[in-house]
């Protein structure tokens, strides 16, 4: 099944952000934070399948959270399936999707759910909370296009998103979820210790 929540906020929260983010907000609706999804439902499965083979089986159960902070938010939804749009702005992709405008038929959280929700607008008025839920078949068919692992989902003002996912069996017993950090926060700098006298399993 797929599915969709909203949950409206009776308080909406405000994340600590500088005061040059909040006039963007005011004078542009293009992206400012990208975030991609994180683990791809394959290589969840072949997790899931290692803590517990005998009882993990598909489809993944993949979830996509994401909190909206303000009210006039655009967010662009892109699905991997037919490759990541040059600009989302004007997407070339058919199953780009463009939330908050007030266009309903560029896209909305749900559109794609089947049988699709009702548009309800397309604006956000800032404190909701969207949840995305669809079952990822393994092997994974490109040509189904999903929530899931893979996407890359931007914002003209940082908010919130959570990722999450379960094997349909043995379900939520078996599942976990991780904070999606923007690409602003990615690192660009590692060091990683090579040597001959290297710490290993059997060293250590």
């Amino acid at each position: 099944p797929r599915r969709l929540r909203i949950i409206p906020s009776m308080h909406p929260f405000r994340p600590s952000q500088s005061h040059d983010l909040e006039r963007n907000l005011q004078s542009s609706t293009g992206p400012v934070v990208t975030y991609f999804v994180p683990l791809r439902e394959d290589e969840l499965m072949d997790t899931f399948d290692a803590i517990n083979a005998a009882n993990a089986d598909p489809p993944v159960n993949s979830i996509v959270a994401l909190a909206v902070p303000e009210a006039g938010i655009y967010i662009y939804y892109d699905h991997w399936e037919d490759g990541i749009d040059p600009d989302v702005t004007s997407p070339a992709q058919d199953s780009t999707e463009i939330w908050g405008d007030g266009n309903c038929d560029n896209g909305f959280p749900g559109k794609i759910l089947d049988p699709p929700l009702d548009c309800n607008g397309d604006v956000f008025s800032g404190g909701e909370s969207i949840v995305l839920e669809n079952q990822v078949p393994i092997p994974r068919d490109a040509s189904q296009v999903l929530y899931d692992g893979g996407d890359r989902i931007q914002a003209s003002f940082p908010i919130a998103v959570t990722r999450g996912a379960y094997p349909q069996s043995p379900g939520s017993f078996l599942a976990g979820a991780v904070e999606v950090l923007s690409t602003d926060n990615w690192g660009t700098s590692f060091t990683a210790p090579i040597g001959e006298n290297t710490a290993n399993d059997g060293s250590a």
